[in-house]
């Protein structure tokens, strides 16, 4: 019942908000959109290269103890560690969605991190950590 009353309220901060939308005017408009898909294309190639860098015929070779790495795990940034050592993830594991063409390995790396709240979840440190 209350969301109800705020109903004409909300509509008209909708059109005082369209109005100011349409109001906005950018010069070179076509620029700017093709600025905008130039620096999207960018990050998707960047994406791609990455991808193919990061595959494991091309990284085998210098997966080599006491190597140095930077971890990143999408999220967090990890920093970096020590490769300690590495092997091939055995076929008979079992996991979620496992594609037999692609090769899968376990690295071992020691890295500088603390246990997270609750869980127990290790975490990267904080920088004043």
């Amino acid at each position: 019942f209350q969301n109800d009353r705020a109903v004409p309220e909300m509509k008209k901060l909708l059109e005082d908000l369209g109005a100011q939308m349409n109001a906005i005017s950018i010069r070179e408009e076509e620029t700017v959109a093709e600025y905008h898909r130039l620096k999207n294309l960018v990050e998707r190639l960047r994406g791609e290269m990455r991808e193919t860098v990061n595959q494991a015929i091309h990284v085998l070779p210098f997966l080599q103890p006491g190597r140095l790495v930077r971890v990143r795990d999408g999220v967090s940034e990890w920093d970096w560690g020590v490769v300690i050592n590495f092997s091939k993830k055995a076929k008979g594991d079992k996991g979620p969605s496992r594609n037999l063409d692609v090769k899968e390995y376990v690295l071992d790396v020691l890295l500088h991190c603390y246990a997270g709240g609750t869980s127990g979840a290790p975490r990267p440190p904080a920088d004043n950590e």
